[in-house]
């Protein structure tokens, strides 16, 4: 028998137990996402672009091609229950019925992981721009100014 906790006082396992499903699962979540992604990355770059780079538009279809795999891999089994619920889908409505009312997921899914990978794809191509481009600027921050004196450098009020 499960006894109850006295009035006033948490449990702390549950809060903990909770903490640990967001944290861990969200984890495990991007891991697959990721390896989604690489997965079709490796495929466009195989099939459409084998001897040059992959362009933006390649990785951003990357992307939904991964929100879409995640929909039909991941999005039946995370809303199966019990076996009994399973087989009378099953038997009604077949192998789609586990599909069945999923299309606004596909497109949170697809619009979703286009957008995540996009905006990660190009958020990082700016930083690397940014990190070869900022060795041009430290030469110019050392110039002297119209009136001889040398520039000073000002840094960024926080």
């Amino acid at each position: 028998m499960v006894e109850a906790a006295p009035p006033g006082k948490v449990v702390p396992s549950h809060g903990l137990e909770a903490v640990k499903n967001i944290t861990f699962g969200s984890a495990r979540r991007g891991r697959q996402r990721e390896l989604e992604y690489r997965i079709a990355k490796e495929l466009l770059q195989s099939i459409c672009y084998p001897s040059a780079p992959l362009p933006f538009s390649g990785l951003l279809v990357a992307g939904a091609a991964s929100g879409a795999l995640t929909w039909l891999v991941l999005k039946p089994i995370e809303l199966m229950g019990p076996l009994g619920i399973i087989q009378s889908i099953h038997c009604h409505h077949g192998l789609p019925g586990f599909w069945r009312g999923q299309k606004g997921t596909l497109v949170r899914e697809t619009g979703g992981s286009t957008a995540w990978f996009g905006s990660y794809k190009a958020i990082s191509a700016l930083f690397r721009s940014g990190s070869r481009s900022k060795s041009r600027f430290r030469g110019a921050a050392r110039a002297p100014s119209a009136a001889g004196q040398p520039r000073r450098r000002r840094l960024p009020y926080f």
